[in-house]
């Protein structure tokens, strides 16, 4: 295998081609390389794209909720060792999924950081365009205002939906957990009371807090749905019978994971505070941890995505492509067309160069997985990402991959983690892909009622900047 300067030429040039090139991968990616006695880490920038990342431990968060039935229902002494061994078992259950609400906080707080960056890029991109001396490219500040939606719509759903109620949920398993160990020895009285008070009204509260605002949730998207549907949006002017399928599709998720999210929730909440008297809340209350199960399914599966966040695209006010409805379209059909053919594409990643590999890798926004698997190479990890410190902060580029001074053994070794990153990574970047472009397309034909609208109302407002209808109103 030979990579030349004539193969980065070419990579470049048919990447810009495609649909959409500007809604791919970046070229470039930072790492934090940190060195220590027991490893070797490299961790990706947190700030370089949106990670669907909710922990698949979330959807048991239910578990908190019901682990103090030992502790409540259970009030005569002297307390059987049986009967201690539960309340343990519970008391461990809440302190298990504290940990993990905390670590899934946190990863929700990185995307929230990002998503405050790409903000504040957009928006200064945006007021850039909207002086007097810029002119006036509608079709520019119509994409700049799409992607501000979305982003608008991503922060709500990980500040409300995702780190909101972990933090409130947090407080809740620890109060729970506390008061459950606390029950453990309570013959004394100061324990015993104090126990009744946390795995009661107070440490349940949390709980039923969060149901209701789960409710709240789910009726804004239910009602929402309802009201202004994608299909009324995009009535006559999608005529591929395969994207108006894909639309119809993501509504249904979605409609579906807001009736999972809400109406057990708040069966979930009120049922939480009847435990501390009512032994047969529990009852009610083992259901909901399987429905609450499916939920999170149906948003790590079917409802979020991974994206590149703007503001490190080159997407400013003078390098952005302005994008149109035909363009989206048009991706979303190559989006379906490599879908239909992943078991093709896996044959075919055997035979071809590491060129189209690494385009195609760029254009389903698998970079950063292709390079987290080029740092497990150990002869790959020092030649692209060398440390010289403790901890350092290194760069891979794109272009760095096709120096003609690179060896053949380097290129046969990038060849195999291109492959492999084709091979296991591609259905998954795809079906994020087609996730991301549904939104995309909601949020742009949104836009193109609301100016059509604005127009009718004052045809001279031609920069009104106002909330838009799409799929999901906060993701």
């Amino acid at each position: 295998m030979s990579i030349t300067t004539d193969d980065k030429q070419q990579c470049t040039t048919r990447r810009l081609t495609r649909p959409l090139a500007h809604l791919s991968d970046r070229t470039s990616l930072t790492f934090t390389r940190k060195h220590t006695q027991l490893s070797l880490g490299i961790r990706p920038d947190p700030r370089a794209k949106l990670r669907n990342n909710i922990s698949v431990a979330i959807g048991y968060i239910e578990l908190s909720n019901v682990a103090d039935i030992a502790a409540n229902v259970y009030n005569s002494l002297p307390i059987p060792y049986i009967i201690k061994a539960v309340m343990f078992l519970g008391g461990t259950v809440c302190t298990g999924m504290l940990c993990v609400i905390i670590r899934d906080a946190f990863l929700s707080w990185q995307n929230l950081r990002g998503l405050a960056a790409e903000r504040k890029s957009l928006l200064a991109s945006l007021a850039s365009l909207q002086c007097p001396e810029s002119g006036h490219d509608t079709a520019l500040k119509r994409t700049l205002k799409c992607f501000l939606q979305i982003n608008r719509q991503d922060a709500q759903a990980e500040l409300i939906y995702r780190f909101g109620m972990e933090c409130v949920v947090a407080i809740g398993s620890l109060l729970v957990g506390v008061g459950t160990y606390m029950a453990m020895f309570g013959e004394d009285p100061y324990l015993f009371e104090t126990s009744n008070l946390l795995t009661g009204y107070l440490g349940n509260s949390p709980f039923a807090l969060c149901g209701v605002v789960n409710l709240v949730w789910a009726f804004a998207t239910l009602s929402h749905l309802k009201h202004r549907h994608h299909r009324h949006t995009s009535a006559g002017r999608v005529r591929d019978h395969r994207i108006q399928a894909m639309l119809r599709n993501r509504a249904r998720y979605i409609r579906l994971h807001g009736i999972l999210n809400g109406g057990p929730g708040i069966v979930s909440g009120a049922m939480s505070l009847a435990t501390a008297t009512q032994w047969w809340a529990y009852v009610i209350l083992f259901p909901c941890i399987f429905t609450s199960v499916i939920a999170n399914w149906l948003w790590r599966k079917k409802i979020g995505y991974d994206r590149p966040f703007f503001h490190q695209n080159n997407t400013t006010a003078g390098t952005v492509a302005p994008t149109t409805e035909d363009e989206i379209i048009r991706a979303l059909e190559e989006v379906d067309d490599c879908r239909r053919q992943v078991a093709t594409m896996r044959l075919v990643s055997k035979t071809i160069g590491f060129r189209p590999l690494l385009e195609f890798i760029l254009h389903i926004n698998l970079f950063e997985e292709f390079c987290l698997r080029l740092a497990r190479d150990g002869v790959l990890r020092e030649t692209f990402l060398p440390l010289k410190e403790k901890t350092e902060r290194v760069t891979l580029d794109v272009y760095g991959l096709f120096d003609p001074a690179l060896n053949d053994d380097i290129k046969e070794r990038l060849l195999k983690v291109a492959r492999k990153t084709v091979s296991e990574e591609a259905e998954r970047g795809l079906e994020h892909r087609e996730r991301w472009l549904l939104e995309v397309l909601g949020c742009y034909m949104a836009l193109g009622e609301q100016d059509k609208d604005v127009e009718k109302d004052d045809p001279s407002d031609n920069t009104r900047n106002g909330s838009t209808d799409c799929l999901l109103p906060w993701r």
